[in-house]
């Protein structure tokens, strides 16, 4: 329902699938600085490339966490931290949209782009998630670790 208590194409899903696609969002997260790591570390300034391989590794149970604490029971975090309704749903659709413009295209505008809305989402997740903080300084250095053109 919207606001006016009418269905409409402004509808929300519900939560459980709202807290869905933010988790999706996370998922794809990972997966955009994974694929980074793995298949663009030419990317990287190769005095730190391996730095960076290993820090990759080193967050990959952070994912894992951050995965299982997206439940309804932690809705008013959620929504506390703009991860649900409107402002959830701009999250999740930018960092759709950026995703899979990078998959379609792998290069280092289009990781700008996806990584500027991971920022935001990781940003919000940092007060909710177990080493939340911890995910979005690896984008960050990753970010960091890019070569200048």
């Amino acid at each position: 329902m919207n606001a006016a208590g009418a269905g409409g194409p402004e509808e929300l899903a519900s939560t459980e699938e709202q807290i869905e696609a933010v988790a999706e969002a996370v998922r794809e997260s990972r997966h955009v600085l994974e694929h980074v790591c793995r298949y663009h570390d030419d990317w990287f300034d190769e005095d730190l490339r391996e730095t960076v391989a290993r820090a990759c590794r080193e967050v990959e149970p952070l994912w894992d966490k951050a995965a299982v604490t997206l439940n309804i029971n932690v809705q008013t975090q959620l929504r506390d931290a703009g991860l649900l309704d409107a402002q959830g749903e701009a999250k999740v659709r930018g960092i759709k949209k950026w995703a899979r413009e990078f998959f379609r295209n792998p290069n280092k505008r289009f990781f700008g782009k996806v990584a500027k809305w991971m920022n935001i989402l990781l940003g919000s997740l940092a007060s909710i998630v177990p080493g939340g903080e911890a995910l979005k300084e690896f984008k960050e250095v990753v970010e960091a670790a890019l070569e200048e053109e």
